[in-house]
């Protein structure tokens, strides 16, 4: 063993982390964890390598489940196309490996979602197969050590940087090697303000004598991050709301979303580019009603701001419900796997719902439809009439529902004010949009192609 790697596992044996896949190793809980870790903090990880070993605790289990099962047990983590070849290769283990994973780096690499630094780091943790791992940390943790300058990640950076791994590698220990120079990174090679009088290896680095250190790795000069402004509807009929899956091999696929799209420099306003959005998508024409939230989010290559709207169908419209278009009462949202931003939406857009009844709020939503007669010839003079029918029927509703809460649910609600408010704009607002878009009535949904979603204009 060589004296850096004497040096570092000494610290490692004293320093390590007590993580919880470290706890009990077996190759699935190291694989689960790698995946997990790609991209993503050790704090973030912790809490759902916890739930998602709790439901899927072996390889069996996993390939058994649904893809749907493993999104939603994934559901916030982000990177989801990790969770799909998570799967994806459970399944492949159980038909061709006897649900275990190889103990054969080569093996191992051919495995969906498995790529050279992760079947090292399970070759080396699980199975003890002296080969070494390349992760951020480990790359910084080395190109500050032997002062490595070329860029990380082209080639001739790659190749110093492997090799420098497999020269340095303990062949007795090296799972705990390679943890060790990943936890070095983590906690002490931090990429700003490296500690490095607290460093094992401070007395064998080239950039630490050299005083270059801080400005170790080469940094790659980064392009201006996109900004899209994006829309989405909450579109609702009687007590239920549109929910479309995003495609399989799309940004954050097969997770389900509230339909919209990105605003293009020939919409005139929010309400507009989400009416096309929605016409182009799902081939029916909506009414836009008052704002539901504004979410922002950063991805990995762009960031958006997103405005969700409270939308309804115009009458006529109809949107049939298929493998990828679910109408779905608020309340069962949770069983479908969403991103973060949509499951946002789908938290605050409960809000109505919650306070009423599901058969009152079916009625309510009906209301407009029930006490106008869509009769083109009498439209016209029995619009003003209708608007003020349709206030007085709301604040008689509104009252009423107020009076019995207040007395029969006064420990159990806090009433939200705002959803009286949009109840009685929505009314209006999808009537005013009925009268003035009833000119032109296509067929819903006819020879529309529904697997476009909101992923698409991104």
């Amino acid at each position: 063993m060589s004296e850096p790697a004497a040096l570092l596992l000494a610290w490692y044996d004293h320093n390590a982390r007590q993580l919880p896949w470290r706890l009990d190793i077996t190759p699935y809980r190291t694989w689960v964890s790698e995946i997990m870790l790609q991209q993503t903090r050790v704090e973030t990880v912790i809490p759902y390598f916890e739930r998602f070993l709790r439901r899927f605790p072996d390889l069996p289990a996993l390939a058994q489940a649904s893809q749907a099962d493993v999104l939603q047990a994934w559901e916030g983590l982000g990177y989801y196309s990790r969770a799909r070849n998570l799967h994806k290769c459970a399944r492949l283990l159980c038909q061709q490996y006897a649900c275990a994973l190889p103990a054969d780096l080569e093996a191992l690499r051919k495995l969906p979602g498995i790529g050279r630094y992760t079947a090292g780091a399970i070759a080396s943790i699980a199975f003890g197969i002296p080969t070494p791992a390349l992760d951020a940390n480990i790359r910084r943790v080395l190109a500050r050590l032997l002062e490595i300058r070329e860029l990380p990640g082209s080639p001739p950076g790659e190749k110093k940087l492997w090799e420098a791994a497999e020269r340095l590698l303990s062949r007795e220990r090296p799972g705990d090697h390679n943890q060790a120079l990943m936890e070095l990174g983590a906690l002490v090679c931090k990429p700003k303000a490296p500690d490095c009088p607290r460093c094992p290896l401070k007395g064998e680095c080239l950039a630490y004598a050299r005083g270059s250190q801080e400005g170790l790795p080469t940094r790659k000069v980064s392009p201006a991050v996109p900004h899209y402004i994006v829309t989405a509807a909450v579109l609702r009929s009687g007590s239920r709301v549109l929910i479309a899956q995003r495609p399989q091999d799309g940004l954050l696929g097969g997770l389900w979303e509230f339909p919209g799209g990105k605003l293009e420099d020939t919409d005139p306003d929010l309400p507009a580019c989400l009416r096309r959005e929605i016409l182009e998508e799902l081939g029916v024409e909506i009414s836009v009603g008052e704002p539901l939230g504004v979410y922002r989010h950063a991805y990995t290559h762009f960031r958006i701001t997103l405005h969700a709207f409270a939308c309804g169908l115009l009458a006529g419209q109809n949107v049939p419900e298929s493998e990828t278009v679910r109408w779905v009462r608020p309340e069962e949202l949770a069983g479908f796997a969403m991103g973060k931003v949509d499951r946002l939406i789908a938290t605050g857009s409960r809000t109505f719902f919650n306070l009423l009844p599901v058969s009152l709020a079916t009625s309510l939503d009906e209301l407009p439809v029930l006490f106008l007669p869509w009769n083109r010839h009498h439209q016209k003079s029995r619009k003003v009439t209708v608007s003020y029918f349709l206030g007085t029927i709301e604040l008689i509703v509104i009252a009423g529902v107020a009076f019995l809460g207040s007395t029969v649910f006064r420990n159990k609600l806090l009433w939200d004010l705002s959803a009286w408010s949009r109840l009685s704009w929505g009314f209006l607002s999808s009537f005013e949009e009925r009268t003035k878009r009833r000119k032109r009535e296509p067929t819903a949904g006819a020879g529309k192609d529904l697997s476009r979603r909101r992923s698409s204009s991104l």
